[in-house]
């Protein structure tokens, strides 16, 4: 048997295990026998507290169970997901949030533009807004805080040390931005955007001061949409529905990157009364790594890694269907499962998705000096 080792930006790997027998992953020796444990949602949930936190290639931190319990759903369905439709017709709703109205001038309103994500846009030059029919925004101002130094992360789902960082001249307390921002999310949400919510926050390093950089979690019905976003921009075979928000003056938004929108549970496809529970997820996590490293896990999420599906039921598949663009009322089947975020170092994001009914893991690197090892 010959392997051969390619260096990938985004390395991907899927290693299938049947939840209950156990069987092999890749090259059928990766993955070792797990019996996976299954309970009803609400012992799941009971359970989490009490994971085991220690294993050889992990170290789980406790607030992440905590966080996760605290946030954790009610009810998951397997479900079929539609993205959203007719948007840009709530242009005029949204971007006050954005471009004040005595910096607004109609001049430059667009209208609608048919380039990829479609939608309304206005333009002057120094402010960008889109609302695009998907569900989706992007907006850009005169300063970009994009690709800056990360100084540090904080999780601010949980007890956090609220820091004062220097924007634009001013200090102001990283507890001010989680307020305006969340406050700036529901206002989304209240005009027809969907849920979201802060996952955490990068200080990042800009122009002698500092930036902001907050990193938006979607939801649908309580549940995480997955927001693993691929350096290559390859989004075909599982959609990114995060968003990302840079802000550079206080109590300000510099961009918002979430032109892939959203989407909303359309149809429940099956009801579960057994789900894989979390130690269980993290031993199968555990038997898919390399044993070279030791990851220290502070986030862990329960929600939907959407699958694209077309009109006649297939797989989207690049290669005969061409790049995927999140176009507006797109269908995704989507299982629930356990995210667990190996890395969230910027651009080198590691995260294992395990899937709550089948056990099936997927492994989703960004990394360029990472290798994976096929089979020839």
């Amino acid at each position: 048997m010959k392997y051969k080792y390619i260096p990938l930006i985004l390395m991907l790997v899927i290693l299938t295990l049947t939840a209950c027998s156990g069987n092999g992953g890749a090259n059928g020796s990766k993955v070792a026998e797990i019996n996976a444990e299954f309970e009803s949602l609400s012992d799941v949930k009971n359970d989490i507290l009490s994971t085991q936190t220690e294993y050889e290639n992990m170290t789980i931190q406790p607030e992440a169970l905590k966080a996760l319990a605290d946030s954790f759903p009610d009810k998951a369905d397997c479900v079929q997901l539609k993205q959203a439709s007719d948007h840009e017709q709530l242009f005029d709703k949204v971007r006050p949030l954005f471009i004040a109205d005595e910096d607004y001038k109609s001049e430059y309103y667009q209208g609608f533009d048919n380039a990829l994500p479609a939608g309304n846009v206005y333009d002057d030059g120094t402010n960008y807004l889109n609302v695009a029919s998907n569900g989706g925004i992007g907006f850009l101002s005169g300063e970009s805080a994009y690709d800056c130094e990360v100084i540090k992360t904080v999780f601010v789902d949980r007890d956090f040390a609220d820091e004062e960082v220097t924007l634009d001249g001013q200090k102001y307390k990283l507890s001010q931005g989680v307020k305006y921002v969340n406050e700036f999310l529901q206002k989304l949400a209240d005009n027809g955007f969907g849920d979201m919510h802060i996952a955490y926050v990068d200080v990042l390093k800009f122009q002698q001061e500092n930036a902001l950089f907050f990193h938006i979690q979607r939801t649908a019905d309580g549940m995480e949409l997955n927001r693993f976003f691929y350096s290559d921009g390859d989004f075909d075979q599982y959609p990114y529905f995060g968003a990302k928000l840079y802000m550079t003056s206080p109590d300000k938004v510099g961009e918002f990157l979430g032109d892939h929108g959203f989407c909303e549970i359309s149809n429940v496809t099956k009801t579960a009364n057994k789900y894989v529970t979390l130690q269980s997820a993290l031993d199968i996590c555990e038997s898919t790594l390399a044993a070279n490293h030791k990851y220290t896990v502070s986030e862990i999420g329960f929600g939907y890694m959407p699958k694209v599906v077309k009109a006649n039921g297939e797989a989207w598949n690049k290669e005969t269907d061409g790049q995927f663009y999140f176009q507006e009322g797109t269908t995704y089947e989507a299982d629930p499962g356990w995210f667990v975020w190996l890395d969230t170092t910027l651009d080198s994001e590691r995260m294992v998705f395990v899937n709550a009914i089948t056990g099936e893991p997927l492994v989703l690197f960004n990394n360029e000096d990472m290798n994976i090892m096929t089979e020839n």
